[in-house]
C-alpha cells in the first residue's frame, strides 16, 4: 500500500487489515496521525542511514546473508 505525501500531510493513511485490531488500544484517529507522521519522516529522510557508516563499507570482505539464506541455515529441518 502506498500513500503519497499529500495524503500523509492531511494525517490520513490507508487502512490496512491489521489496523482495526489496534483500535481498542489506539483509536483510529490517533493511529492514523501516528502512522502519517512516521510516513512523513520517512519521506523527509529522517530514517536514512549513511552508507559510509555501514558495516558493509568497513568490512567489504564479509558477505552478509540474505534473509532466505539465514532462515535456511538456522531453521531448515527443524
Amino acid at each position: 500500500m502506498y500513500d503519497d505525501l499529500e495524503k500523509l500531510k492531511t494525517f490520513q493513511v490507508s487502512e490496512l487489515p491489521s489496523h482495526p485490531a489496534l483500535y481498542p488500544f489506539f483509536p483510529k484517529q490517533q493511529l492514523q496521525l501516528m502512522f502519517a507522521a512516521f510516513g512523513m519522516w520517512v519521506v523527509a529522510g529522517f530514517f536514512d542511514l549513511p552508507a559510509e557508516k555501514a558495516l558493509n563499507a568497513r568490512f567489504p570482505n564479509v558477505k552478509p546473508l540474505t534473509v532466505k539464506q539465514m532462515l535456511d541455515v538456522t531453521w531448515k529441518g527443524k
